[in-house]
């Protein structure tokens, strides 16, 4: 197929890589604000978007260490320090309560093997939960061997509620933002725009609608195979395919002012 487009196109699949390549390094160039600095030859276009896509991540990044910078430049304002005053807080709230737990759950200080077993499978999830800054995993671990209760939670000092929020509230958005990346990669594995809305319905719709384009693309191969075994046919396609191109050829945007 490739010899046959080579023989009846204007450009070769490789002049039209080429052509593809150059205005997408063009239009990378442009966006940079300089040329693209890589030791690559950057003759396809796979070169030319890893080069170009490199860059703009180191670019950006800079520009982020810059504005970094600039910021830890400035004197803090009151709301800046109370939100650093908070983010500690929040930070020894989640040490201290780890700490507790790790002297409760020692499994050295148990004699019982079944005991000792427990505590050590406690002791592994809570080692966990505190790698992942997941209050919540550690709070229920705090109540299932009993070191507090429900009631003397609502006994806990203002800012210590509010330091635990502060650690909730992080744990949140870091959940959200990892649904939402779960979530573009399904939508990318199956093809999807990243704005449509993901759902069983959709999702369903979306591969009904995948599978008509496949068994059409079927069908059409299929006849395309039967065409090209047929010499008769073959001979005709061919034919057609030239007159395609000629008149590809002659046509002039112009004519349709």
């Amino acid at each position: 197929m490739r010899v046959l487009h080579d023989k009846y196109s204007p450009l070769s699949l490789e002049e039209m890589h080429q052509v593809a390549a150059a205005h997408v390094r063009a239009v990378m160039e442009e966006t940079l604000g300089r040329p693209l600095d890589t030791e690559l030859p950057l003759d396809s276009l796979d070169d030319v978007l890893f080069a170009g896509m490199r860059q703009l991540r180191d670019a950006k990044a800079a520009e982020e260490a810059q504005r970094q910078q600039t910021r830890a430049k400035r004197k803090p304002t009151a709301g800046q320090r109370r939100t650093e005053q908070q983010q500690e807080d929040a930070e020894t709230t989640l040490r201290k309560l780890h700490r507790q737990l790790s002297s409760a759950l020692h499994p050295d200080r148990e004699l019982d093997p079944a005991v000792r077993a427990h505590k050590n499978t406690l002791m592994v999830e809570a080692n966990t939960a505190y790698k992942r800054r997941d209050l919540v995993a550690l709070l229920h671990i705090q109540l299932h061997i009993a070191q507090t209760d429900p009631q003397s939670l609502s006994r806990m000092a203002e800012e210590k509620i509010e330091s635990m929020s502060l650690l909730l509230r992080q744990q949140t958005a870091e959940l959200e933002r990892e649904l939402d990346t779960q979530k573009q990669h399904l939508l990318h594995e199956f093809d999807m725009s990243p704005h449509e809305p993901l759902s069983a319905a959709s999702l369903r719709s979306h591969l009904t609608m995948e599978k008509q384009a496949l068994n059409q693309e079927v069908a059409a191969m299929e006849q395309d195979l039967r065409t090209v075994r047929d010499d008769a046919s073959f001979k005709r396609w061919l034919k057609q395919q030239k007159q395609l191109a000629e008149r590809y050829d002659d046509f002039d945007p112009r004519d349709d002012w």
